[in-house]
């Protein structure tokens, strides 16, 4: 059996804060980016939102459903910040009910985040089929001029389908 020190349970638990900083680091970046396309592939530009740490939660709200959605997002984020700030002074009844609250307000964001992908991708394949459209297109129009006889009279058969 091996007999550890104060010192060799600090430096584990160090390890686990330091890896959990580092997933932590790589989800918010990992997010934001996602938010800034979903952002640039709705509005046609970036936005440096994604990456501020209380307007990315506006940004997530507004993208998903509307800027109202995004205020409601915000005041519920302060209201969950100050249940938590009461939480450490409260007991019994309040302290259920603000958990509830917590597990509430990250609920919405996860079920949120989930429908900013869903929303992503289905716009994402809208514009595919939208430029796949527009290319088969100008790719009957362009068989439909090249289709010429030799002496370069276009035909009956292509002046109809033109």
């Amino acid at each position: 059996m091996v007999d550890r020190t104060f010192g060799d349970y600090f430096f584990i638990m160090f390890i686990y804060f330091f890896i959990g900083m580092i997933i932590g680091a790589a989800i918010y970046v990992a997010v934001a980016i996602f938010l800034n396309k979903l952002n640039k592939l709705i509005y046609g530009k970036g936005t440096p939102m994604a990456f501020i740490p209380i307007a990315n939660v506006y940004l997530l709200g507004k993208l998903t459903l509307n800027k109202i959605g995004g205020l409601a997002l915000i005041i519920t984020y302060f209201i969950m910040w100050g249940c938590v700030l009461i939480d450490n002074t409260a007991n019994g009844l309040l302290h259920a009910f603000m958990t509830i609250i917590v597990f509430i307000y990250y609920a919405i964001v996860l079920v949120l985040f989930i429908y900013a992908i869903i929303k992503y991708f289905k716009l994402k394949n809208s514009i595919k089929t939208k430029q796949g459209n527009d290319s088969l297109s100008q790719d009957q129009v362009t068989v439909d001029v090249n289709n010429k006889t030799d002496d370069n009279s276009v035909k009956n058969n292509d002046i109809e389908m033109l």
